[in-house]
């Protein structure tokens, strides 16, 4: 288990049991539920329900996962300062991309959506006969640098990626910027000077963005960073290596992925290596009851925390905590 400046479960040797965990957490605000915007509402209505009567949440200072029973997939989460934010996956739904804000990685509420519309074709408009259900847009990343906060999710109905950005996350406005092709699962990083994303399954790649993080940077790096990433958990998969998230921590980079190994859950694996481009060792970090995918965060006070979420039938994936 990690405290002080440790990683978490998901960076250190072996496997630890993400099942009905109680965790001690001191609860310091709790939040209105009251949405900002229209739309969405199964979502919005489930996410409230869940937290307002999931007794996880009450006033006593311990949760228990799922903490939020909802679906909410594909989840990254950030801390500004003393406060989360954290988006989600809506795939065909519009507004899209909740954004939600919390003071404590339990307590969540809906505080703006990124795009009300982010293409006008066919599949969006449903015309022609043409809809994107259970495409559209999947897994946002999202990150703050310098004072801006930006998001990018890929759209596997119009085949391209998109990176919003804007200074007032709760309030916007949002600009966008459109990139020509799609990028699986892509992960922004800020490093020195210079923007990248991170995607793909299995082979793992790296491609440099402009400063600005509006187009792909011309003579840039795009390589190959981790080959066969899926191999570490096993030799045959229902779904290979993919979900990445990427993050620099004391000198090191994070790639956190899942893959699917055949005969068991999905499962969380964690690389790490001084060079973005290369030289990366990994490890099966979280192999227990499908919780996986994500990335972590740390508190205020140096403890650090896995954002997984696991696939719960037709309640959809729901969220999971783990220290």
């Amino acid at each position: 288990m990690a405290s002080g400046n440790g990683f978490a479960v998901l960076l250190k040797d072996g496997t630890v049991s993400a099942r009905n965990r109680r965790i001690s957490y001191r609860v310091k605000h709790i939040n209105s539920y009251i949405l900002k915007k229209t739309g969405l509402y199964l979502l919005a209505i489930s996410l409230m329900l869940g937290i307002l009567f999931n007794p996880s949440t009450a006033a006593a200072a311990t949760f228990t996962n799922p903490f939020i029973y909802a679906d909410a997939p594909d989840n990254d989460v950030i801390r500004v300062g003393n406060v989360y934010y954290m988006t989600s996956t809506t795939m065909h739904m519009t507004p899209g991309v909740p954004v939600m804000k919390s003071y404590d990685l339990v307590n969540w509420e809906i505080v703006n959506y990124v795009y009300d519309t982010y293409a006008n074709g066919d599949a969006q408009n449903l015309n022609n006969g043409q809809n994107e259900y259970g495409r559209g847009s999947w897994a946002s990343s999202l990150r703050y640098h310098n004072g801006i906060y930006y998001v990018s999710f890929g759209s596997n109905s119009t085949g391209r990626t998109y990176i919003y950005q804007t200074t007032n996350i709760e309030n916007g406005p949002w600009t966008s910027s459109v990139l020509g092709s799609y990028y699986h699962d892509a992960s922004l990083l800020f490093d020195n000077g210079r923007v990248f994303l991170v995607y793909g399954a299995d082979n793992i790649s790296l491609i440099e963005l402009t400063a600005d993080a509006k187009a792909i940077k011309s003579g840039g790096i795009s390589q190959v960073i981790i080959p066969n990433s899926s191999n570490i958990a096993g030799s045959s998969f229902i779904v290979k290596a993919e979900g990445a998230h990427i993050q620099k921590i004391n000198g090191y980079y994070y790639v956190f992925l899942i893959c699917w190994p055949s005969g068991s859950g999905r499962t969380q694996l964690t690389y790490r290596s001084t060079s973005l481009t290369g030289g990366y060792s990994g490890q099966v970090s979280l192999n227990d009851s499908g919780i996986a995918q994500g990335g972590i965060v740390d508190t205020p006070s140096g403890s650090w925390y896995a954002m997984l979420f696991r696939d719960s039938g037709a309640v959809g994936r729901m969220s999971y905590l783990v220290p």
